[in-house]
């Protein structure tokens, strides 16, 4: 537990409350009515094909910068998992995330290098407004992974939570559902 960032007034309760929180999300997410508010959906459209073309172009520590201080980013191994029952590939704060970032540069990371050309397509937008002022989104991201070992393609749904901010959006959570990981899968320690 020491590599949680929360505050320390927190402590176990506050990292309960997270764990609560992050599948919360995940399933009102998956149970949410029609996302209705066009202009919303569209600026978070373009917010997500922001970060997709980040990614993509292997500039990271831009990507960092697209993260609220605050932030996590969980990736269970089942969609129906807790973070606070269940592993996950991810579950990492802003401090994990700068970490794996310097990894993707570290040329003895030999289990990621090279790291593979990947083009992210975003696709099914939706949005909607929380009574926080925050902003939920659904999307799926579809990944066409070319490497030394071939190309594959990995379909996933993502759920952001977005503060908004005067230049767009900042990350406060992401969650990616993997289906595949339920079944066992190739090496993903390239994955952000």
């Amino acid at each position: 537990m020491s590599s949680l960032q929360l505050p320390p007034d927190q402590g176990l309760e506050g990292v309960k409350a997270l764990y609560d929180e992050l599948a919360t999300e995940r399933d009102w997410v998956l149970a949410a009515p029609l996302a209705t508010d066009k202009v919303l959906v569209a600026a978070v459209a373009q917010f997500l094909a922001l970060e997709a073309r980040m990614l993509d172009a292997g500039r990271f520590e831009a990507w960092l910068d697209l993260w609220d201080p605050d932030g996590w980013y969980w990736i269970p191994l089942r969609r129906d998992s807790h973070p606070g029952q269940d592993q996950a590939l991810f579950l990492d704060d802003r401090r994990r995330l700068q970490e794996r970032v310097w990894r993707m540069r570290d040329l003895y990371a030999w289990g990621i290098q090279p790291l593979p050309e990947i083009v992210r397509g975003i696709t099914t937008v939706e949005a909607w407004k929380q009574v926080d002022e925050t902003v939920l989104s659904s999307s799926t991201l579809t990944l066409h992974i070319h490497s030394g070992s071939g190309a594959r393609l990995v379909a996933t749904r993502q759920i952001h939570r977005l503060r908004p901010q005067s230049s767009g959006f900042q990350i406060f959570r992401k969650t990616v559902l993997i289906p595949e990981l339920a079944q066992g899968s190739r090496h993903l320690g390239w994955f952000l």
